[in-house]
């Protein structure tokens, strides 16, 4: 009885194995094939268009504590997927603030809108963030000048965190 079960179970095993050989086959082939596709793309000569390398860009000119401040930014169509178990929305913007050395401002920002750009790209507009002292994840801004920095990114399909672009700006008290 013991070694039917044995069996049994190595015969699962030897199926999920095999299984596991054939996706790996097509997902390879898959790639080899879009990497000839990309090959030929390349060499039927330059492209018309060049895309815009992706930007962020603070929308008012100083800030200062208390403000409200966004962003425009330009980003890759692959940028705006959604991945993950949750479907996570692509691409976000990260807003951190610095006073005397502490944390004070820790946000995520989202792009709710976006438009397309005639080279490709898109060009979207990011939510707005009260620069005040509810900084986010249990930390606290009471006032102030501060240094901050923001950061585009996305998640990628790869599980991976690809950073587009970065600014550093100043607020004033």
């Amino acid at each position: 009885m013991a070694k039917s079960r044995e069996i049994s179970n190595l015969k699962i095993i030897i199926g999920v194995l095999t299984a596991a050989v054939v996706i790996l086959g097509f997902i390879t082939t898959q790639f080899l094939l879009g990497q000839q596709q990309d090959i030929r793309q390349n060499a039927s000569g330059p492209s018309t268009t060049t895309a815009a390398p992706p930007s962020l860009v603070l929308n008012q000119k100083m800030p200062t504590f208390g403000s409200i401040i966004n962003f425009t930014a330009v980003y890759p169509k692959e940028a705006t997927r959604k991945v993950g178990v949750d479907q996570h929305w692509n691409p976000d913007v990260q807003v951190s603030c610095v006073q005397n050395g502490a944390l004070v401002l820790n946000q995520v920002l989202v792009f709710l809108k976006d438009s397309q750009n005639g080279d490709g790209n898109l060009t979207g507009l990011s939510s707005d963030l009260t620069l005040s002292a509810n900084g986010g994840n249990g930390i606290s801004w009471t006032g102030g000048a501060a240094s901050c920095s923001a950061t585009l990114y996305y998640f990628g399909h790869d599980f991976l965190i690809h950073t587009l672009a970065g600014i550093s700006f100043e607020v004033s008290q």
